[in-house]
This record gives structure tokens, C-alpha cells and sequence, in this order.
């Protein structure tokens, strides 16, 4: 499943993102998986404290239909009509949208920046505009920064500034050297 432990993935540990949370202490980072459920966890500060809350929720017949009418439509080589597409990725859409509720990791507060980090196959789903009517992501908070797949850069960048000065150099020039 897409949101599984994966042995090469270094955890990001709480002294790392409090560091990040420090430094933007408005945001709200929520983690979005798709795999065998729906799997939202999110973090912020509250006053000097680090919280966090997640959900995870079944994914109904349905919303499998219209996961995969959307993953198909996004695959297609664009042999098929432009039109039949845009409708089918459309219905898809608005079958799936208020199906994939994330309320119950968010805050109950009022949000300033609500940062989305959606896994692979989450990336696909325009995640502004999910949740029930009213209750949308977009709804929730003042402002929406969409990252797809940027959570294995964060924690690259934490790992690197755990490096002795002199591993760190190396690596750095390491992949200056790739380019």
C-alpha cells in the first residue's frame, strides 16, 4: 500500500519538525495516503506544544470506481476524445470529492496555511476541494500549498543537517557533481 513503512525512508523525527513548524508556526502540515483506505495525518503547534491527529478511513465501492475512472483517465496516452475524458475525470471527481473527508485530522481551530503533502497515488486528487460541502479543505483554511511527493525531500533535508560538517560537505559536492 502507498502509505506503508518503506525501510529506505528515514522517519522525520519530531525535533525536525518542530524546526520546520518554528519557522512557520501558522502552518498546518497534513500527510495524505490512498492506499488500501484513506490515511490523513496532520501536525501543528498550539502556543509552544507540537499536536497532531489523524484519520483513517475506509474507502467505499464507489469511491474505488471513481479512484480508478480518475487514475485511468490520468494514464491514457491521449488516444481517446478530449471531451469523453474531461467528462469522465468530471463524474469521477464529483462522485469522490465529498467522499474523502480529512476534518478529523485538522484542528478544530481556524486555519491559516494548510500545507498538503499527498502520497503518489494521492497526488492525483485535487485535495483543495475534497470533503463534504462547506467543509472542504479550502473551506477550512485561509490559504492551501499543495506539495506532491515533497515529504522524502523534507526528510532528506533533515538527515543532511544531522551530518557531521565534514559528511555533509561530501554529499553536498556529491551531488553538485550529478548535475
Amino acid at each position: 500500500s502507498d502509505h506503508r513503512h518503506r525501510d529506505e525512508a528515514e522517519a522525520l523525527d519530531a525535533e525536525a519538525l518542530r524546526k520546520v513548524l518554528d519557522e512557520h508556526p501558522a502552518d498546518v502540515f497534513v500527510r495524505v495516503s490512498v492506499g488500501e483506505d484513506l490515511l490523513a495525518v496532520a501536525v501543528w503547534l498550539e502556543g509552544a506544544e507540537l499536536k497532531g491527529r489523524s484519520c483513517r478511513r475506509a474507502l467505499s465501492r464507489e469511491a474505488w470506481r471513481a479512484l480508478q475512472r480518475l487514475y485511468d483517465a490520468a494514464a491514457r496516452d491521449g488516444s481517446g476524445s478530449p471531451r469523453s475524458e474531461s467528462s469522465s475525470v468530471s463524474d469521477a471527481l464529483a462522485v469522490l470529492l465529498p467522499l474523502l473527508d480529512l476534518n478529523d485530522a485538522l484542528p478544530e481551530r481556524p486555519i491559516e496555511h494548510l500545507v498538503v503533502l499527498p502520497s503518489l497515488l494521492a497526488s492525483l486528487i485535487p485535495w483543495i476541494a475534497a470533503g463534504p460541502p462547506g467543509r472542504t479543505l479550502l473551506d477550512r483554511a485561509e490559504a492551501v500549498s499543495y506539495l506532491p511527493n515533497l515529504m522524502p525531500r523534507v526528510m532528506l533535508r533533515c538527515a543532511i543537517e544531522k551530518m557531521p560538517p565534514v559528511e555533509r560537505a561530501r554529499f553536498m559536492a556529491a551531488g553538485k557533481a550529478k548535475r
